[in-house]
């Protein structure tokens, strides 16, 4: 009787640790971690994220908001609207459609083309589009929209410095916009 004891107690001990084992080999990374999308390496704003600048880590307790694997194809192709840190956990928020992040790093700002500088709009038009401005019959340039107004008329677009200075000045001498989108 007591040499089956310590044979029972000498296979308990060999389960424990085989169980101990497998936990910690196999089951701590199946049930309390998560997998979430990370920058391998900063990111400025304005940077287009490709396949190559994301990868896939475990984290535990990462969070509600937090982008997933499965979340991948809607981040490739996007732009950065901030800053990002590397090896962070990344969020929706953290990125834009190409084109639609502003500030002077990227050379793109946003204008408001104020409703008394418009002749005609389409009511269609939307954030996204990509808007044709006009004047006296001549393309003044093409831009993506960032808000249009219900409230005011008005339609704010992301241009460059230079498209900045060339619509203000036409606007400054009375010249009205036609504008339609793509």
């Amino acid at each position: 009787m007591d040499r089956g004891r310590r044979i029972i107690g000498f296979v308990l001990i060999c389960i424990s640790l085989l169980g101990l084992f497998s936990w910690e080999r196999y089951g701590r990374d199946r049930f309390l971690y998560d997998d979430i999308l990370e920058l391998k390496s900063n990111a400025e704003r304005g940077t287009v994220i490709t396949e190559r600048m994301i990868r896939t880590v475990k984290s535990e307790n990462p969070g509600s908001g937090v982008l997933r694997p499965s979340d991948r194809d809607r981040v490739i192709g996007q732009e950065a609207s901030q800053f990002i840190h590397g090896e962070a956990p990344l969020y929706r928020e953290y990125f834009t459609k190409q084109g639609m992040a502003e500030g002077r790093d990227v050379d793109r700002y946003v204008m408001n083309i104020a409703e008394e500088w418009i002749d005609s709009s389409p009511s269609s038009m939307r954030k996204g589009d990509r808007a044709y401005l006009y004047a006296e019959g001549k393309l003044v340039t093409d831009a993506l929209v960032r808000n249009v107004s219900e409230d005011h008329g008005g339609i704010e677009l992301i241009v460059s410095r230079r498209e900045q200075q060339k619509i203000a000045a036409l606007a400054a001498t009375g010249c009205r916009f036609v504008i339609t989108y793509n």
